[in-house]
C-alpha cells in the first residue's frame, strides 16, 4: 500500500459510510491549504471510533468548493465547535473558538472541502485485514453482500491524518 487517508466521522461527517460510496472530508486548513488541488489517489480508511477504521477502498481525493454557510449551519453544533477548535489550532488563529464559529456562521470563514470518489475496492487487502481482525472488537462484513463493512484496529503508519 503506497499511501492512505484516515479521516474520522466525528470531524468529517460527510465521509463515505460504506465501501464504494462517495463522500467529502473537510481538509484544507493551515499547512493543508494547497493539498488535493491536484487530484490524489489513496486507500481510504474512515475512523468510526477511536482506534477503529473501516476500509472503504481506493479513492480519488480532489479539492472542491468550500461548504456554503447553509451547509455549515446544517452541521450539528458539537461538530461546529470541534471544527472551530481545529481551525484555531491548524491556522494558529488567536480568536476564541466561539468567534471562529461565528465567522463560519456569517460566511467570513468557509470550510475547505475535498471530494472522495471510489475508484476500486481491493478484495485481497480486505481479506488480509479480515484475517488479522480481532472478532470481539468489531463487525466482520463483506462489500456487496447483506453485510457491507469491515472495521479494524489500524496499526499502520499514517501517510496523512485527514480531519
Amino acid at each position: 500500500m503506497d499511501s492512505y487517508l484516515c479521516p474520522n466521522l466525528w470531524e468529517n461527517p460527510w465521509c463515505p459510510k460504506s465501501p464504494g460510496m462517495s463522500g467529502y472530508m473537510f481538509v484544507g486548513l493551515g499547512a493543508e491549504t494547497t493539498r488535493f488541488c491536484t487530484p490524489e489517489t489513496h486507500h481510504l480508511f474512515v475512523g468510526v471510533a477511536r482506534g477503529q477504521y473501516m476500509l472503504m477502498g481506493l479513492y480519488e481525493a480532489t479539492r472542491v468548493e468550500p461548504l456554503t454557510t447553509e451547509e455549515w449551519k446544517a452541521l450539528p453544533f458539537d461538530m461546529q465547535v470541534k471544527y472551530s477548535e481545529t481551525t484555531q489550532r491548524k491556522n494558529k488563529d488567536p480568536r476564541p473558538v466561539d468567534a471562529i464559529r461565528r465567522a463560519y456562521n456569517n460566511g467570513g470563514l468557509r470550510v475547505p472541502c475535498v471530494k472522495l470518489n471510489c475508484l476500486d475496492f481491493n478484495e485481497t487487502l480486505y481479506r488480509r485485514l479480515r484475517a488479522i481482525q480481532k472478532p470481539s472488537k468489531s463487525v466482520l462484513t463483506k462489500r456487496g453482500s447483506t453485510e457491507s463493512r469491515i472495521v479494524v484496529p489500524l496499526k499502520l503508519r499514517k501517510v496523512d491524518e485527514a480531519g
